[in-house]
C-alpha cells in the first residue's frame, strides 16, 4: 500500500547509478529514508523534487523497506537555493536533523518548527544566526539540551548573559563557577530569538555550536564549516 506523507527533504545520496536515498522529515512518521528508484534518469517522477529543503508530498510504498514511488512539490524554496549564504545557513539545518532524528518517530512539533525555520529564513537578517538558534531549539525539543531561558541551578531568568555546561547540556547564570562556555547577553539572546548580532555574536554562538556537537554527538556537521567562507558576510 502507498502512503502520501508531507515531508521536508533532508538529504539525498546517490546509490549506485540511477537510484537515490533520500533522508525524509515527515509530519506524521518522523524521519524515514526511502530509496527513489531511477531518480537520477526519471524527471517526471521527480521533478527536482529530492534537493534538500524542499517540502513536498511524499508517495511511500512500505514494505522491508521504504521506496519513494514519486512526488509532488508543495514549496521548493527558491530563494534560498540561490541565496549562497541562506542554502548554507539551510543546509546547516537541515544536515542535523538528518543525523540526529530518530527514525520513525512522530516529532509533529519539530516539524512544524522546521516548516517556520525554512520560511522565515527568506527574509531575516543573519540567516548563519538564525540557522543556530533554530538548531539549538531543536536539540531543545528533542531532548538533547535544556534551553528554558533561566539558570538550571537557581531557577533565575537569564538577563545576563549564560554559561553553558557540557557536562549537563544546559545552561546557568554566568556568575555559577565551573567550567562552560560563556555567552554574552547579545549571544545568548541570539541564541534564544535568532536575531542578528553581529561578527562577535556569530563567534560565540559557532564557538557553542561546535563544543555542543562534538560533546553530544561526537561530530561536526560538514556543513559547518562551510559558514566560514561567509564569515565576513552579514
Amino acid at each position: 500500500m502507498i502512503e502520501t506523507l508531507e515531508s521536508v527533504v533532508l538529504d539525498s545520496l546517490t546509490v549506485g547509478e540511477k537510484d537515490v536515498l533520500v533522508i525524509l522529515f515527515t509530519k506524521d512518521r518522523g524521519k524515514v529514508s526511502v530509496i527513489a528508484k531511477n531518480a537520477r534518469v526519471s524527471r517526471k517522477r521527480f521533478p527536482n523534487s529530492l534537493q534538500p529543503m524542499t517540502r513536498l508530498l511524499a508517495h511511500v510504498r512500505f514494505g522491508r523497506g521504504g521506496v519513494l514511488e514519486d512526488s509532488e512539490v508543495i514549496e521548493y524554496h527558491q530563494i534560498l537555493k540561490e541565496d549562497p549564504i541562506k542554502a548554507i545557513s539551510g543546509l546547516l539545518a537541515m544536515e542535523v536533523l538528518s543525523k540526529v532524528l530518530p527514525e520513525g518517530k512522530r516529532e509533529e512539533k519539530l516539524y512544524n518548527e522546521t516548516l517556520e525555520f525554512l520560511s522565515d529564513l527568506e527574509d531575516v537578517e543573519d540567516p548563519r544566526i538564525f540557522s543556530l538558534s533554530f538548531i539549538f531549539k531543536a536539540l531543545s525539543i528533542l531532548g538533547y539540551l535544556g534551553l528554558s531561558g533561566r539558570c538550571s541551578i537557581c531557577g533565575r531568568e537569564l538577563r545576563d548573559g549564560a554559561r553553558f555546561l557540557p557536562s549537563r547540556f544546559t545552561f546557568v547564570c554566568p556568575h555559577h563557577q565551573g567550567e562552560g562556555v560563556l555567552l554574552s547577553k547579545g549571544g545568548f539572546e541570539a541564541l534564544i530569538e535568532g536575531k542578528a548580532g553581529g561578527k562577535r555574536t556569530f563567534k560565540e554562538l559557532s564557538f557553542l555550536a561546535k563544543r555542543l556537537f562534538l560533546g553530544c554527538f561526537g561530530f561536526i556537521p560538514n556543513t559547518f564549516y562551510f559558514l566560514d567562507i561567509f564569515k565576513e558576510q552579514l
